[in-house]
């Protein structure tokens, strides 16, 4: 009977990752055929220039037309509407490379926590919810979430402050490689990344007791 009815143990999670991974797969495939073609990009390589808006608020100085002393660098092209927006037509392979690192590391995130979800889904389906890998799994899936958050978060920060300094002058910077993992984990990430590595101790010590149970009985 619980043989029977494990495939439906795992739903609706497993259809949705399955449905995700497809998705992002459809849409990795996608953006490289439209590179190849000439016609799209992959993050900062293909048919695309290097754009950022900066969203922090300056201090005027006095130093430009508009007044807060942020020009563009060579090659670089400035609007002003509400928020500076900085692209440059014809990007040098390191700023590919960086606008590349804006986006990635979200991606691969994203990717790594579907095939881990699978993982821990599998073991559920295949060994019960309450097999000695399944708390292995959910430990592994816990400080994945956090630590990869916090990595994502920081080569996102990184990544955006070099790519924003390569295109306007003085160098401003504006995203933050070290608060800003900080920040990322104060929601939904350590929450989730918590939840994990409680179950999986909750799971560990049910076979403890289950075990103890089997050896008195």
């Amino acid at each position: 009977m619980m043989a029977a009815q494990r495939p439906r143990l795992t739903e609706p999670l497993e259809s949705m990752t399955w449905l995700f991974a497809v998705w992002m797969a459809l849409v990795l495939a996608a953006g490289a055929v439209t590179a190849w073609l000439g016609s799209g990009s992959v993050g900062g390589f293909g048919d695309a220039s290097v754009c950022e808006t900066l969203t922090t608020t300056f201090d005027d100085t006095g130093m430009s037309p508009t007044g807060v002393g942020i020009r563009a660098r060579p090659g670089a092209t400035i609007d002003t509407w509400g928020y500076f927006h900085a692209c440059a037509a014809n990007p040098t392979v390191g700023q590919q490379i960086w606008y590349t690192l804006i986006g990635i590391p979200s991606f691969i995130f994203w990717a790594c926590l579907l095939w881990l979800l699978w993982r821990m889904l599998s073991i559920a389906r295949t060994r019960g919810p309450f097999a000695p890998p399944m708390a292995v799994a959910l430990r592994r899936l816990g400080w994945f979430i956090i630590a990869g958050s916090a990595v994502a978060a920081a080569v996102h920060g990184l990544a955006l402050d070099m790519v924003i300094n390569s295109l306007v002058r003085p160098g401003i910077g504006d995203g933050d490689a070290v608060f800003g993992p900080i920040r990322g984990l104060l929601s939904a990430p350590l929450i989730a990344g918590a939840a994990m590595l409680t179950f999986a101790r909750i799971i560990g010590v049910g076979q403890a007791m289950d075990e103890e149970i089997r050896a008195t009985g």
